[in-house]
Formats: C-alpha cells, structure tokens, sequence
C-alpha cells in the first residue's frame, strides 16, 4: 500500500487525482452493486478492515448511483460500512496502545481510517439529501417504510454513535506530527452538523449524540475556530436548528467543561447581526437565546447583560423579545430570592427596569410580550415589593391601547397582580385607610414616649457625671491599692451589691462602695486582668462597671422593639393603600372595555371584575352591575363567562349544606340591594337561569322563607323584604313555589300587617301571588270574584296607602293594585270603577268642612246629601267646578295620586279590553266552531292568532297566502277573519267613542280638571300634581285617536312654556308610546323631538336621543333631514349622548338603506355655513358616519352625489368638507372611474390647497397594496388631476355649459316652461326605469343647502270650513314591492294600528318610568 487516501473536496474529485493520491479506477454499474457488495463482505470477513483498500470502488459507486439504487442496497451497504467501522474500532483501540509501531503500520490504519469514516459520511450525507427532496415534493418513489421512516433513522444513529466511539480514540497518534488533520475533523464535524440541521430529525438523544461529537472535536481536535461559524450557519438556517443547538450548548459547558463556548456564539451573534438582517435570521436567532435562557439561564447571565443594549437597540422587535425573555427566565432562575449580594442585586434592578420600559415599547407585539414576561414573573414570585405597585400603575396605562392583545394581557395582568397580592386577602380602601390612620397614630404615640424617655435617660447621664466627679478619686485610690482584706471587706457583703449600690450612693458612701465592687471583681477571677491593664484603662473599667449599676437602677423603658414593629406595619399598610389605589383608578377603564366589541376585552374584564369583587375592591360593585347588560347578548362567548362570574361570586362559599344556602342567599341579598332599577330585569333572567339549572335549589328557597318569616336570627326587616323580593324573582320562572307559598306569603302581608308597615312587602306580595299562574293565557285560570277575601284584602290595604300622607312609593302601590286586579279578577273594570268610586267619597269626607262653606254660598246640594247617595249619584252630579274645588281643598299629595290613579286605571282598561276580552271573545267562538264542525286547517291560523289583540288582527288579517300555495277552506278561512275584525271594530269603538266620551264615563269627568291643572302650573303649583296629571292626560291620549288629535296641540304647549325637565322628558317619552299607537297623528309634530337636542339640559338631550333612536331604528317616523341633528350628537360634550348615538348610527347602517339615503342631505346641513359648526367636531362626525358605509354600490353612489355637491356649493369651506367626505371612502376601480368621469365638477375646486391634499389622499390610501388594474385607473386619475392644477389659457367651457353637462350627466327632465321652480318640483312615482331615474333624481339633487322636510314648531292650522289635511304618508323609494307594503302598512285604518308592542309592555314597563325616571 504505497497510496495516500486524500479526503476530497468533491466526491468527484477521487477520479482525477495525481501523484501518490488514492483514484477511483472504475465507477461500477448500478446493476452489478450488489453483487460486489457480497464480495466486499467475504474480503472483511477473509482480510479485515484492509478489505477497503482493493473494494473502496464499490462504495464509491454506491454514492454515485444513490438515486437510482432500490433502497435495500443501500441498506446493505451501510450495514457493511457499520461493521467494518466497528472493526475498525477495535482494531485501533490495540494499535494506537503499541509505541513500536511502525510508520508504515500507521499509515495503513489512517488510509483504512479515512476510507471508511468518508464512505460513511458521504453516504449518509447523499441519502439525506435524497430523503429531504423526496419528503418536500412528497414523491412516492420511495416507500414510507423505506428511506424517511424507521429503519434508516436507526442506521443513521447507529453511525453517529459509531463516529463518536471512534473519536474517544487518541487518533492524533496516526498523524505525524500528532495532530489530526483538518478536512478529517471537518468531515466529523460535517456529519454533527448536518444531523442538527435535518429538518425530519427531532430526537433528543440524536441532538444530544451530535454535540457530544462536537464537543470531543473541540477538546481534542482543534475544532474552535470553525465551529462557531458553523453554529451561526446552522442558526440562520431553520428555527428549528436554533432549537436543537440552544439545548445542546449547556452539554458543551456542562460535560466538557467549555464554559466560554456561549460567549464565543454570542459574539458571533453580535457581529453578524445587523438592522439589515433578514427576518427569518433574526426569528431564528431570537428562538435560540429564548431557548437558551430557558435551558440553562445561567449559562448566559455572564453575558447578555453586555450585549442587551445593543440588541434592543436593533430596529427588529423579535430580538428585544427575546433579550426581555431571556432576563426574565434568569430573574426567574438565578435572581430570584432574598439571599443575593449586592451586585446580583444590580443586575436583577437592570433587568426588571428594561422589562418595566418596554411597557411602553414602539411596537404592540413587544408590549404584549413584556407584560406577558411580568405575569410570568408574578406567578414565579420574583418581582421584589417595590415593584409591585409602580409595575401595575404603569400597566394601567395601557388599558387603552390600541392593541387587543396589548389590552388582553394588562388586564391578566392586573388580576394575577390582584390575586397574588402580598398584602391582604380583602383590599377594601376604606378599611386600608382606616387601619392605616391607626398605625400612623400608634407610630406617633410612640415618637412622643420615645423622645420622653430620652429626655429622661439625658438627665441620669447628667446625674451620673456628677457622681462620678465626686466618686474618681476613691476609684484611684482604691485601684492603688495591694489588697483590701486589711479594710474589712468580706466575701458575703458582696451579695445582693447591686441592691445596695441605690443606697450607699444616695448616702455617698463612695470608698466602700467601690471596694466592695473590686471585692466582687476579684470573686469573679476578673481582679488579675484588671491588674495588668494600664492604671487609665483600669479607672476607665471601674467607671463604667459602677455606670452600668447606676443605669441599671434608673432604667427607662424602651419602646424601640415597638416602634420596629408599627413602623414596618404603617409602611406595608402604605404600599397597601397604594396598590388598591392603582387598581381601583383601573376600574373607570375596565367597566368601559365591558362594553367593547373585542371579546377578548370582554372576557378578560369579567374575569377581572370577578376577582376584584371578591377582594373588595372598591367601585368594582358597579362592574358587577354592569355585567348585566351582557346577559341580553347574543354572544355565547360574552354571555357564558358573565353566567360562570356571577355563579361563582354568588355561589362559591367555603361552606357545606345549609351553612352554605344561608351564605349563598346572603350573597344574593347583599347584590340585589345594589343594582339599579335597569339592571333588574337582567338580574332577574340570570337568577331563572340558575333556578333552570339547579343552581339555585330547594334549600335555599327554604332559607328565603325563614328569612322572610324571620325566622333566622339577627333578621332585619331590610334582610326579610330582600327575601320576598327573591322568592318573587324565583316564583316567576317557577310558578309552583307561588302554588304551594301563597297562603304564606298573603297571611303576613295581610293578616300579620307586615304589608302595611312596608309600602315594598305590599307590592312584592302582590307579585308573588300574580306569580301563581305564571305566563298562562287568561283563558286557561280560573279569575278571582270581587268578594273574595284575598281580593277584599288586597283593596282595603290599598285605601289605607292611598289616605296615608306618609305612604312611599304610592306609584308603586297603585300600579301593582291594579295590576293584580286586572289579572287575578273577575270584572276587574268593575271592581276598578267602584273602587275609585269608593276613593272619591273618601276625598268629600276629608273635604267635607270646607265644602259646607261653598254649598252655603253657592246654593248647592248638602254634602251630607251627596255623600249619603250611592256613588253612582254621585258621579252623576259631579262637575268640573265641583271636583276642582274638592280636590283644592284637600292635600295635593291625595289630588295627585286620584290623578294618577285615574290615568293608569284608564290605560289598564285599554289593555283589558285590547287583550284580554278580545281573547276571550275568540276563544268562545274557537269552543262554537270546534262544537259545529272537526278542526280543519283554519284552526291552525285562528291558533296562531289566539295571543294576538283587537289591534293586531286587522294587520294579520292582510296576509295573504304565498303564490302557487294552495288554500284549504278558503270560506272557513274568511269567516274566521272576519269574525276577529268583527270583535276587533267592538273593541276599538269602546276605546274610540265610550271609554273617554260617554256621557258616564268616569274619566270623562276629570279630563277638564286634569288640562287645567296642566294649563295653569303657577296655580297648582305641585311638581307631584303635575306630573300626576301629565301622566293621566298621556294615558287618555293612548286610549283613543280623536281625544290624542284633540290635545296634541296642548301638550305640545305644555312642553314648549313648562320648565320642569321632568316635566318635558315625560312628554317625549310619551310621544314616543303615542307615535306607536297613532303614527299618523304624531308624524307632524315629530320636529318637536328634534329641537330637543340642542337644549342646554343634559337629561333631555339624553332622553331626546334615546327617543328618535327608538322611533327610527323601528321605521316608527320618517328619517328626514333633520337626522343632521341627531349626528350633531356625535360631537356632544356627554359621554352617554355620544355613545347612544353611536350605537344609533351603527343600527340603521345595517337596517336596508336608511343611512345611504340620508346620508347625502346630512353632508349638506352640516356643512352649510349658517349652521357655523367647527371644521374639526364637522370632521369627526363625518368620519365615524362614512365608517359605516361600506357596500362597493352605495361607495359609487355617494361619490357620484358628493361630486355632483361640488357644483352646487360656494364657500371654499364647504368644498373641503366635501373633498374630506370624499376621502373616508374606500375605493375600487369602479368608484375610482366615477371620480374621474366627474372630475369636470371639482377641476377648479382643486386649487384649494386642502382639497387637493385630500385628492392626494384618496390616491396615496387607494394605490396601497392595490391591483394592477386599480393601479392603472388610479394613475389615470392622478394624471387628471394634475392636469386641473395647470392654467386653462383657453377656457371653452362656460358655466352655463357646465350646467348643461350636469343635467346631461344627471339625466333630468328640464322644465322649460318659464317661471317653473326646479327647486320645489314634484318629482313623480313612476314606474320601471323611469320610476328608477325619478328615484336616483330625487336622492342626488342637493341644490339646496336646506331641506324642504325642516319641520314649524305648529303644524299648519286649518281655516273653518277647510277641508282637514290627510296626515302625510312615509314614502321609501326603494322598490315597487317595498313601496306597495309601505303605503299598504300607511294606509291601513288607525284601528288596525292601535296597542301594539308599547302598549302590551305597558303592564311591565309602566312601574319602571313613573317610579324610577319619573317618566311615562
């Protein structure tokens, strides 16, 4: 063997090599492989591993046709490979033992050793490429089984374990000089490599086996300076490398004792990263220190700390994410803990202030992250005290972020910081704050003992200096003595000497009190060292053994262990009330995000306020409250967790059994106490939801009753009517607890007088028993006679709240009355009529006196007389003059409620007789026709209808039954109608004409009273008279259309002159249920609610905004220009108007094209400069209203529109305001093709600066990321437009030609009769297309800044004789079908629109308003 085996660069390079270099010879057939490769196998069996020098060709050639080789071959050639390495191994642990080996000898295993070691390298290396590329284009040329499973991952690891034994070998002996060859250790190196950075290999022990390689070639071969070039290589490769090598790093430190190899990669890092860094390097890099810090945080804490401030200066923000990540894991790891020294103190300070900084970084994602890193360090404990509260505060900050999951992880935040707060399980401020007025004044009192004894300890030193003066000369002397046995001085007069020291000083018997001190000295074996100090030091001795027996005797208390402790307490209650400070001035922001869109702002809100809750953080009550308002969400996603917060702040005690009922229902009472009047009602359907889900079960209904009952201790009466009021909650969704409790509940209120010592148990009992029939239809219970008990009860109790002056809540009172008349009754109109009957001889008694002074002046009847006749006679002669003077002698507060009781009983009667009578009627008929015939298919539409009232069935009766569907019994189907139309014409003719107008109605009587009341409010000068009064005049104005079109006119004097805000919110409200009763007699008067939202009261431009919101987004009155008023609101200095008007925007944007329509006309008011409104407030408006238009058709309607506006306007402000508009839009190719056909109409607008910017605008916004195709149309436009800024010298379009090509453009029909206003022309309802171009006409002329729409303050009055204006129709310009349904639903008789979903809530609703806004 006369040949050297030179490792190639290339494989190829074996074929052409010179001198003494081994070459290939003969690149063997891809066929004949497998037979040499037997033959390779007999010579390593015959030879050895020397079999490699005469058939090397043969592996040579296998690498050569790997690619086409079936699989098995390869496997058996690796399985050679193996077993001659393996030899080989054994073969070189002997050699390399021997030291007379010879050169030649040497020689031959390095040929052997390279030869193999390359065979197998490159081998694998090539069916590594083969399986990648194969696995990336999912070839199916090779089985799964095959190549990229299983076996060849064992064989590969296999050989990567066999390289590593062959590396423990000293093999540097077989070089000469000893030190193994570069391209060989390369080559190992290569193969450790490559394995890290295969992407299908995610083995550990593979990973780990490939660094212990590397790690050998760095101690023993010299690998140092081309591994950290490899590593950063291999890092910029795949993040899953970064991966590999971050856990293999800490292998290199740990077992090899390489502890510098991390600052060698980060050095390389530094260098080689830079602003210009591809983002994928820089995720890489990023993964690898995150991974690193992770593993073994220690490892890289000598060295981040000198390179994070040039890494988190790099524009990237992954890698500042990754430099914060990695010093949190070391403040987790190495700097958490009080036993650190004063420089890992530093440290830990610098690292937590670069987290604490980057709060506030440029970039969302690393802002998110940094908080995410201060949760983690939270729950890790590792954040010291003092950066607790400045952490949360600045935390805060960001709860207003633009970021959702920059918000997302404040708020986790602030509740893990909650949660684990190191001060106190309950964070109530006021009890902080009052724990902490009594530490601060237990310091003080300490302070002032303190400085007394002080003061005190000053005077003895004073004293003792004195004594000692007197005492030094006998302490010389005494010292200079030999010994002392000669004066006398034995053993036992040294017992008890500091209890003689007082005396012998106060007697100054200084001598023998010092002898007897050096007496006991010498005792004490201490004389012998006092001797041998020198005399001063001696004397110094003495004098402060005879101090400490003085001090000893005059001590003073010392409070300095006390004053420690409250010290240490005062500053922990101080970081305590710091902290709930922080949170509570949180709450303000978190109640708002309860309410965002964003539902992980929602989410993590509830789970905020649940904790905060339970800590007793203040104001966080109000956040439960508001959580309400989500339970009518339809958002599981929102509702669920508001469902879990209240279940567990409701129901999750540390109780069992009936312990925890008792606290359960104690919860349930403490939280009804606060919530308001709104949130009631939701408050109630989450409680059914508990009862429905067992939540809520029987034990704690048991606890309910005995709280009621009082039957539990320490119950207070606020205690049992919260009780009532959950029994009433639970009674509602399960109606047998009422069933089964009745007799209860009636007994107590009623018989044991609880009801009349509370106004609330009244009310909530007559609840609870209406609760005994739940929902069911009145048909289907048996109604309450008028003599009975319960009933006679119910009205007795009344009459005695109704004269009681202290009577709260008389609202209350007499709406739940009559309430529980109308439904547990027989004849409740009867019942109702006798009892306000009753009432008005109660008011003659009381006025009685001074009534028998007017009947003697005026000559009327004896009130004796009248009072001795039935009530029927009474009313019979009662008149206007009669009841006023009754009711002026009498207390307001008894004028007030008869009113009010009036108006309410009058609007019970309404629904009495819409609803109930009118089903009743139906039934009767449903029970003849079922006698007469079997049910056929008309029942199914009579059932349908039987819930329906009188109102309603001529609005039902218009359907029709859908084309090609086939009618059944169409003869049965009309008698049926017209039998409901029949009671309906009944019903709605008693309402009409009896119930206001017959000759002996009662409340015919006291309408005069009432409007004069109204008319004269100096007079009657009551706030609760007159709102009574209102209150009465509405409801009579809801019973029936002609007495609403009689008083409208009035009650709109009422609003306009009455200067009480209750007064006027009352009125709109009730135009509100009017317009819902009889839109066609409000309509005219809807310019009313209007004006409304410019008054300078908040309440009422509130109450006006909520209104027109309603009535609007309900097609309840037409949307007229006068919707600019309501977008005023948008800019209004109230938060709520600004909000609800928001929310109504956003409705009627997605309600058809209701804001498409108007939109045009509210560009046109708000930018006309009469109006004079700020550029800035016109330009927020603007923005949030064009934000919602987003259909492509209505884009290129308004552009058309907005363009066409250009010509019409005059002011340089109003072409801003049109060019801004104009710029909020998104654009497509289309509308981008509109702008510039119409480009002519705004060329010499452009001049103007601000125009041509927001020309600009549109161009800048729209080419961003936009098609080619839309790129081209906007260049085109560009090019126009700059076109318009170039002088026109030769200007061939005169205005009056722009005028002609607008109408051209436009396509409307020129009138060119003379003297005819284009202004105030008609436009037609046509039909087809000519209908379609009179719509589009109609939509697109805003030659006028002011809209023809703006309604008078009156409507216009008719002259005698006229004939009267039929009320004006809505007119939607939509569609033929549309249209028709429009003017079918207009047209319909006023009967057909009585009571509908206003009125029948009316029972519900009605106790809300007049109890808790004072409204109707």
């Amino acid at each position: 063997m006369e040949f050297d085996f030179v490792l190639p660069q290339k494989h190829e390079d074996l074929l052409n090599t010179t001198g003494n270099c081994y070459c290939v010879n003969h690149i063997i057939n891809e066929k004949e492989c497998g037979e040499k490769l037997r033959l390779a196998r007999l010579a390593l069996t015959e030879h050895g591993t020397t079999f490699i020098f005469d058939h090397y060709d043969v592996f040579h050639s296998i690498i050569v046709h790997c690619k086409h080789l079936q699989s098995q071959t390869i496997f058996r050639a690796m399985d050679l490979l193996y077993k001659s390495v393996d030899a080989l191994g054994k073969v070189l642990a002997e050699f390399l033992q021997q030291s007379n080996s010879s050169v030649k000898e040497r020689h031959g295993m390095l040929n052997a050793l390279k030869m193999l070691i390359y065979s197998q390298v490159t081998l694998v290396k090539f069916v590594d490429k083969e399986v990648i590329t194969n696995d990336g284009k999912k070839s199916k040329k090779q089985s799964p089984e095959d190549l990229t499973q299983g076996k060849w991952e064992e064989m590969r690891y296999s050989a990567l374990l066999q390289l590593f034994n062959i590396l423990q070998l000293p093999l540097g002996g077989l070089w000469d000089p000893p030190i193994a060859e570069e391209p060989f250790v390369n080559l190992c190196g290569d193969f450790a490599y490559r394995t890290l950075d295969h992407p299908s290999i995610k083995s550990s022990n593979v990973h780990d086996t490939s660094f212990q390689i590397l790690g050998t070639l760095l101690k023993n071969y010299n690998h140092a300076l081309v591994f950290p070039i490899q590593i950063f290589e291999l890092l910029k490769s795949s993040e899953m490398s970064a991966i590999a090598i971050a856990n293999g790093v800490p292998i290199l430190a740990e077992n090899f004792g390489i502890q510098t190899i991390v600052k060698v990669i980060i050095d390389q890092i530094v260098s080689g990263l830079d602003n210009s860094s591809g983002g994928s390097v820089v995720k890489n890099i990023s993964a690898f220190l995150t991974e690193l810090g992770n593993v073994s945080p220690k490892l890289v804490m000598p060295y981040i700390r000198d390179i994070a401030d040039e890494l988190l200066n790099l524009e990237s923000y992954l890698l500042r994410i990754c430099v914060l990540q990695v010093m949190t894991e070391i403040l987790v790891g190495e700097l958490n803990g009080e036993e650190l020294s004063q420089e890992e103190k530093d440290t830990r300070d610098e690292y937590l202030d670069n987290i604490f900084e980057h709060i506030h970084d440029v970039n969302a994602h690393v802002r998110s992250k940094a908080l995410g890193m201060w949760i983690h360090l939270k729950q890790e404990n590792a954040i010291p005290l003092v950066w607790i509260t400045p952490v949360l505060d600045r935390a805060t900050m960001r709860l207003e972020d633009r970021s959702n999951l920059v918000r997302k992880n404040v708020i986790i935040l602030i509740k893990s910081f909650l949660e684990r707060n190191p001060y106190a399980a309950k964070l109530s401020l006021e009890e902080l704050e009052q724990r902490y007025e009594e530490k601060l004044k237990e310091l003080s009192d300490f302070r002032e003992k303190m400085t007394k004894e002080a003061d005190k300890m000053d005077e003895v030193n004073e004293k003792w200096d004195e004594v000692l003066i007197e005492m030094k000369p006998f302490i010389i002397s005494c010292l200079a003595l030999e010994s002392i046995k000669e004066e006398g001085i034995r053993p036992e007069d040294c017992d008890n000497l500091f209890l003689k020291f007082p005396q012998m000083l106060a007697d100054k018997e200084y001598e023998r009190l010092i002898l007897l001190t050096r007496r006991a000295e010498e005792l004490n074996g201490n004389w012998e060292t006092i001797k041998e100090m020198e005399p001063i030091h001696a004397q110094v001795y003495f004098a402060m053994l005879l101090k400490s027996y003085y001090m000893l005797q005059n001590s003073c208390k010392s409070y300095e262990e006390e004053y420690k402790k409250t010290d240490t307490a005062v500053r922990f209650l101080e970081n305590s009330l710091e902290f709930s400070r922080v949170i509570v001035n949180a709450v303000p922001k978190l109640q708002e995000l309860l309410m965002s869109k964003v539902e992980s702002d929602v989410t993590e809100a509830i789970n905020f306020f649940t904790s905060a809750y339970q800590f007793g953080i203040k104001n966080t009550e109000s956040g439960m409250c508001q959580l309400l308002y989500l339970v009518w969400t339809v958002s599981k996603d929102k509702r669920g967790p508001v469902r879990d917060a209240y279940k567990c702040v409701l129901f999750t005690t540390d109780h069992q059994g009936r312990a925890h009922d008792v606290k359960a229902v104690n919860n349930l009472m403490r939280f009804i106490e606060k919530v308001t009047f709104s949130q009631f009602v939701a408050f109630e359907e989450l409680l059914r939801e508990f009862l429905e889900s067992g939540d809520i079960g029987a034990g704690m209904i048991q606890v309910m009753f005995e709280i009621y009952t009082k039957k539990l201790d320490n119950v207070t009466n606020n205690d049992s009517r919260l009780a009532l009021q959950l029994l009433v909650i639970c009674s509602s969704a399960k109606p047998e607890i009422a069933i089964r409790n009745s007799s209860i509940i009636e007994k107590l209120c009623f018989e044991d007088q609880e009801g009349e010592k509370d106004s609330r148990i009244y009310t909530l009992t007559l609840d609870f028993l209406m609760n005994v029939h739940g929902d069911k239809d009145e048909n289907t219970y048996k109604r309450l006679n008028g003599d009975d008990q319960k009933v006679a009860n119910v009205i007795a109790m009344y009459r005695k709240y109704f004269l009681n002056d202290q009577t709260m809540n008389f609202d209350d009172v007499c709406s739940k009355t009559f309430q529980f008349i109308y439904k547990m009754c027989h004849l409740p109109n009867i019942i109702s009529q006798e009892l306000i009957k009753d009432l008005w001889n109660e008011i003659l008694l009381i006025s009685k006196d001074l009534q028998v002074d007017g009947c003697q002046n005026e000559g009327e009847n004896n009130p004796s007389e009248i009072i001795s006749q039935n009530p029927t006679d009474v009313f019979s002669q009662l008149t206007q003059e009669t009841a006023n003077n009754t009711l002026l002698k009498m207390p307001m507060k008894l004028a007030s409620r008869f009113i009010f009781m009036l108006g309410y009983v009058a609007m019970k009667e309404l629904i009495y007789l819409d609803v109930d009578i009118f089903s009743n009627l139906k039934h009767r008929q449903d029970l003849t026709s079922h006698l007469k015939s079997k049910k056929g298919p008309v029942d199914k539409l009579r059932n349908s209808i039987a819930n329906m009232s009188a109102s309603s069935v001529k609005r039902r009766s218009t359907i029709h039954h859908a084309p090609g569907e086939e009618e059944e019994n169409p003869e049965e189907d009309i008698v049926g109608q017209s039998t409901d139309d029949a009671f309906a014409d009944q019903i709605n003719s008693i309402c009409e004409k009896e119930m206001l107008f017959h000759k002996d109605s009662i409340f015919r009587r006291f309408i005069p009273m009432i409007v004069d009341f109204l008319k004269h409010p100096a007079k009657y000068n009551h706030p609760e008279l007159q709102r009574s009064a209102l209150l009465s005049l509405l409801h009579f104005m809801s019973v029936s259309s002609e007495f609403c079109e009689k008083y409208m006119q009035f009650l709109m004097n009422v609003f306009q002159h009455n200067q009480d805000i209750d007064i006027k919110c009352n009125v709109i409200i009730g135009m509100s249920d009017l317009t819902f009763r009889f839109p066609n007699v409000i309509e005219p008067w809807s310019g009313h609610l209007y004006s409304t939202l410019y008054d300078e009261n908040r309440d009422l431009r509130l109450t006006s905004v909520r209104i027109l919101s309603h009535l609007i987004s309900h097609e309840m009155i037409l949307v007229k220009g006068q919707i600019s008023d309501l977008a005023m609101c948008l800019v209004d200095k109230d938060d709520e108007i600004r909000s609800t008007t928001e929310v109504f925007f956003k409705e009627i944007a997605n309600k058809s094209n209701i804001l498409y329509n108007v939109l045009p006309d509210i560009i046109s008011r708000l930018s006309d400069p009469k109006l004079k409104l700020e550029e800035g407030k016109y330009q927020i408006i603007m923005k949030y209203i064009m934000g919602l238009i987003h259909k492509d058709r209505q884009v290129e309607g308004l552009v058309e529109k907005l363009c066409f506006r250009f010509k019409v306007t005059e002011q340089e402000r109003q072409w801003r305001d049109i060019s801004y508009c104009l710029s909020l839009l998104t654009y497509t190719e289309k509308t981008i093709k509109k702008l510039t056909d119409n480009i002519i109409l705004f060329k010499d607008k452009v001049q103007v600066d601000e125009v041509y910017e927001y020309f600009k605008q549109i161009i800048s916004n729209t080419s961003k990321l936009a098609k080619p195709e839309l790129k081209a149309v906007v260049q085109d436009f560009e090019m126009k437009l700059e076109e318009c800024l170039a002088v026109n010298d030769n200007p061939a379009i005169t205005n009056d030609d722009n005028q002609e090509t607008i109408k051209r453009r436009i396509k409307l029909p020129v009138d060119k009769r003379p003297g005819r206003s284009k202004t105030n022309k008609k436009v037609p309802q046509t039909r087809g297309r000519n209908r379609k171009a009179a719509e589009e006409n109609s939509e697109s002329s805003l030659s006028s800044s002011s809209s023809d729409s703006e309604l008078e303050n009156h409507p216009p009055r008719r002259q005698k004789g006229a004939r009267k204006v039929e009320p004006r129709k809505i007119i939607n310009t939509d569609s033929e079908e549309e249209v028709a349904s429009t003017a079918n639903k207009r047209q319909t008789s006023v009967r057909a629109r009585r009571i509908t979903k206003v009125v029948q809530e009316e029972t519900s609703s009605g106790k809300k308003r007049l109890s808790e806004n004072n409204s109707f």
